[in-house]
């Protein structure tokens, strides 16, 4: 983390690195109730935001049950070139309204680096965030 505060960007390869450590950690937490599915390739000519998959994985724990009757699911892909994040909602009940700082931190770190945007939405009982994936430094 303290890496990655004065950088821009970072390789897709670096952040799924630190993602996975990331992940490890939350599943000594949850064990089995946490389900992690990233369908990536580590590549070192592809960008993005540091630090912004751990956002979304932060925010998904945040905002959702994560237990033994309610899994959380959590899916990372590629669909274009866009880098998708998804899970299935499964609000907590007794939880405080989210500020919504975290997304739009990506959305205005990544509307300063691209004219992509982020794309956020809520289809079929499923959060999905699309990242922009940069193929080129600023």
């Amino acid at each position: 983390v303290l890496d990655s505060r004065n950088i821009e960007v970072a390789t897709l390869h670096d952040e799924l690195e630190f993602l996975e450590s990331f992940v490890f950690l939350q599943k000594i937490r949850f064990g089995d109730n946490l389900n992690v599915q990233i369908d990536l390739e580590k590549n070192t000519t592809s960008y993005v935001l540091p630090l912004s998959l751990q956002i979304l994985m932060e925010n998904a724990i945040k905002h959702n049950v994560v237990s033994e009757a309610n899994p959380l699911n959590i899916q990372l892909g590629l669909q274009g070139d866009y880098l998708v994040f998804k899970n299935k909602i499964k609000r907590k009940k007794s939880m405080d309204v989210g500020t919504g700082i975290g997304l739009e931190n990506i959305k205005m770190r990544y509307k300063y680096l691209t004219e992509y945007p982020v794309i956020i939405h809520q289809e079929n009982e499923e959060f999905i965030v699309k990242l922009p994936i940069l193929t080129a430094l600023p």
